[in-house]
């Protein structure tokens, strides 16, 4: 249900029966991607054999295993970090504006993850 605040902005709460949805998304979303916080961590793993691999024998072969995995590893962070950012927005509108401790750690999250992004390239 939407509702107003005397500031004009709006603000959101759900009751118990609008949150069936969302759990039922909860779990069509791991049966369908499983944990995508392991998966990440499982690629970048995978993903050290063949760059390792492709430093000692730079074959075509190993090009395209790397690649393939780097693709992957991609794939799956992407997907990590539209649903963070999802929770991210949706803990924002539960909480305001407010210079909150999540609105202070996701910001040391995202330039985390920006740092670790420029580094990898």
């Amino acid at each position: 249900m939407l509702g107003r605040t005397s500031g004009g902005k709006s603000y959101v709460y759900f009751t118990s029966e609008d949150q069936k949805p969302c759990k039922m998304l909860g779990l069509w979303s791991r049966e369908t991607y499983g944990d995508i916080y392991e998966d990440t961590k499982r690629r970048e793993a995978q993903m050290k054999v063949p760059e390792e691999n492709s430093v000692m024998n730079n074959t075509k072969v190993n090009i395209c295993e790397l690649s393939r995995c780097r693709v992957e590893f991609t794939k799956y962070s992407k997907l990590q970090d539209a649903i963070l950012k999802q929770k991210a927005r949706a803990k924002w509108l539960e909480e305001g504006d407010a210079n909150t401790s999540y609105f202070h750690s996701t910001i040391k999250d995202r330039r985390r993850r920006t740092l670790f992004k420029e580094t990898y390239e």
